[in-house]
């Protein structure tokens, strides 16, 4: 995650980390329920979830840096990406813009 989506990134070094995060999920299919197995999926769904957040905004914003996308974007990303699994365990990611306060 480090080298993909660390701080420094780009859509190149987060296509890379999506095809190793894929390869990731084929080789950890487990037919056995173990806590073990539960845990490595958590862990692979919030990596899978953080990597497309991060490959989404295309922009530079607080800590993390777009090399692609070096200038911040309120227009078009000042808001929250929110990540859901459908019932097939598909990822479901949706744009939340912020709400303007009085």
């Amino acid at each position: 995650m480090t080298v993909g989506a660390g701080v420094l990134r780009s859509s190149a070094t987060m296509e890379t980390l999506h095809a190793r995060l894929v390869h990731l999920g084929h080789e950890r299919r487990s037919t056995v329920p173990t806590p073990e197995a539960w845990e490595t999926t958590n862990v692979h769904t919030v990596a899978v979830t953080l990597e497309r957040h991060a490959m989404l905004r295309e922009e530079t914003r607080g800590g993390h840096w777009r090399e692609d996308f070096p200038v911040r974007d309120d227009d078009h990303w000042r808001g929250h990406l929110a990540s859901t699994l459908d019932p097939d365990g598909v990822l479901e990611t949706k744009f939340q813009p912020m709400r303007e306060t009085q």
